[in-house]
């Protein structure tokens, strides 16, 4: 299993990844967003163009604070977003 599987199975096993606020077993609305959007960034990683892994990799290393930025979607859907930058894009 790669590294990227690996991060989604924990988060959808378990919730949390490297500590973070433990999420619940069901994400409805705007959270169940949040996480497709992590899974997408994950998966663009490995994208075979370019222009999506780069933006997957600049969004993962942004620290902006905004709706639906790389560290308020790890502090929503319960990840710890230092610990995910050093396993994701």
């Amino acid at each position: 299993m790669d590294a990227d599987q690996d991060v989604l199975q924990q988060v959808r096993a378990h919730g949390s990844l490297c500590g973070g606020e433990v999420r619940e077993a069901r994400a409805d609305g705007v959270k169940a967003l949040m996480l497709a959007v992590f899974e997408e960034s994950m998966r663009s990683d490995g994208a075979s163009q370019r222009r999506w892994r780069e933006e997957a990799r600049a969004w993962v290393a942004s620290t902006a604070r905004a709706a639906f930025s790389f560290t308020v979607v790890c502090e929503i859907i319960g990840i710890d977003c230092r610990g995910a930058r050093r396993v994701g894009p």
